[in-house]
């Protein structure tokens, strides 16, 4: 490529995301030369190019375009084989959510008593280990809340045994 064209093409692949994401590997950069030398030869007869909106894509694969402007994406993915192949994708995909069956979401059924089928924890064996667990719990918590002042009255009375230890020795050694 000459220089001018290699400026014109740095300046394509800063602004088409399509072209950049495409660079890896030779095949990707042969894709990308040649997508861009289309570009070129696009922005030289109109002196710009502009590619189509997502948006505008997705309305015109279905078929909420006024005429005119379907003759101008038209052109355009006649020019531009990036946004050609992002139209054919799309159109691949619409029908592919054309052709899924309609599904209707609902509550899971156990097939073999034909009622809803719950989860796993809300089984009765679940939850009555979990209310056993939850009880076992609160009554841990409760009987230490309930030992909190015997814990301070137990060390006040082991700093008075040891006070009146104390206090016995010192009277034996007068003795």
């Amino acid at each position: 490529m000459s220089p001018a064209e290699l400026l014109a093409a740095d300046d394509h692949l800063s602004q088409c995301g399509l072209c950049y994401e495409n660079l890896d590997g030779a095949a990707g950069r042969a894709e990308v030369a040649r997508s861009i030398t289309n570009a070129l030869a696009v922005t030289k007869a109109s002196d710009i190019l502009e590619h189509p909106s997502a948006e505008s894509l997705f309305d015109y694969n279905d078929q909420r375009l006024e005429p005119a402007a379907r003759r101008e994406i038209d052109a355009h993915l006649d020019a531009c084989a990036d946004c050609h192949g992002e139209a054919i994708e799309l159109q691949s995909v619409a029908l592919d959510l054309a052709a899924a069956p309609e599904r209707a979401y609902g509550p899971r059924v156990n097939e073999a008593n034909r009622r809803p089928a719950h989860p796993y924890w809300q089984a009765l064996p679940v939850q009555l280990g979990l209310r056993l667990a939850a009880a076992v719990v609160l009554a841990a918590i409760v009987a230490w809340i309930a030992a909190l002042p015997y814990k301070s009255r137990i060390a006040r009375l082991e700093r008075e045994n040891a006070r009146a230890l104390e206090i016995k020795r010192e009277l034996e050694n007068q003795a």
